[in-house]
């Protein structure tokens, strides 16, 4: 329907910029709710890393790079508000580091430094002296908003439901004050794999240091077949004790599920896709709807790497992605003299 109706209309831009702009509001409400009402939940301490309102770390930094990818496509357009959605997003890289999500990392990385090279692409020939100035202003601000966070959030002591004080710095949670009080929780809660641990690499293998992917990944690989395999009730238990119902990987879960064909069908889509959006951005495109594809799509494929995430409704970079993919096949994006 979104592809039907505005490549009839020939002004994806401005879908684009209102799709953003509603990603602003909202994400700009849970920044807002995680700083007054959820600075340091029972579930960040038990998970020793930040959940902010949701349940789930990863969830939380899949709802924070959709709001960093608006927030850069509508700086992307120079307006008035720039340095201020440049700010935002610096606090919005905190509250992903604090996660302790590693694919959120990489997608806020590769946003950046993607966005960055695409400016001086499309402005540096244009205007030099403004556009180094605005990408340095952006970097600086960025940089700002992640130390501004890190003020309001990380170091403070913080009263938790009478439960006990929680302190945070450098990336650890620690509880302490009514140590004695039964209330469910202890120092042993935290998951050591968690937290800031989750970035250090020191004695452990590759396995273990990306959360047994590996083991997953493999088991699946090996299960494959032409049609398929029935996935009702299933689940798979590593020898950790560690339990899993699906590949952490959607091109891997796909081509179980529906067998290989469908497998590599979905893997040439994505990589059709990167190819033709690294070339609108650092090649033909005239338009900047092709940076806010891209780092809508980068938001996407980086987590489908690490989860499955395949149903548009349940987590939010899919239908995010699917949203703004009629920009792409219209071939807007790609045409010279757009």
């Amino acid at each position: 329907t979104i592809y039907l109706v505005w490549a009839n209309r020939g002004d994806f831009d401005r879908y684009l910029t209102w799709f953003c702009w509603c990603n602003v509001v909202l994400g700009t409400g849970l920044l807002l709710a995680s700083y007054m009402f959820a600075p340091i939940g029972e579930t960040t301490l038990l998970f020793d890393r930040y959940c902010s309102l949701t349940w789930n770390p990863n969830r939380f930094a899949g709802l924070m790079v959709i709001y960093t990818s608006a927030l850069l496509y509508l700086a992307s357009k120079r307006t008035k508000l720039a340095p201020l959605f440049m700010l935002l997003c610096g606090f919005a890289c905190h509250l992903i580091w604090i996660s302790g999500c590693r694919a959120g990392l990489i997608i806020i990385f590769v946003q950046l430094v993607g966005w960055a090279g695409t400016i001086l692409r499309f402005d540096l020939k244009k205007a030099v002296a403004k556009t180094l100035i605005f990408v340095s202003l952006s970097g600086t601000l960025v940089i700002a908003g992640f130390l501004g966070s890190i003020n309001l959030l990380t170091h403070n002591t913080i009263l938790v439901a009478d439960k006990g004080c929680i302190t945070v710095f450098e990336n650890k949670f620690e509880k302490f004050g009514d140590q004695d009080s039964d209330d469910g929780y202890s120092d042993e809660d935290a998951d050591p794999s968690s937290g800031k641990d989750r970035f250090e690499k020191g004695d452990k293998t590759i396995d273990q240091f990306t959360s047994g992917r590996l083991q997953i990944w493999s088991f699946y690989l090996k299960g494959m077949n032409l049609r398929g395999n029935d996935m009702q009730d299933f689940e798979l238990v590593l020898p950790s004790g560690n339990t899993f119902h699906n590949a952490h990987n959607t091109v891997i879960e796909i081509g179980y599920r529906y067998g290989i064909p469908a497998g590599l069908a979905y893997a040439l889509f994505m990589i059709a896709t990167t190819i033709a959006l690294i070339k609108a951005c650092l090649t033909v495109s005239k338009k900047r709807s092709s940076i806010g594809i891209a780092l809508f799509t980068v938001a996407y494929f980086v987590f489908a790497m690490t989860d499955v995430m395949t149903l548009t409704f349940e987590r939010g970079p899919v239908l995010a992605f699917y949203l703004v993919l009629g920009g792409l096949i219209t071939g807007e994006v790609l045409n010279k003299d757009a």
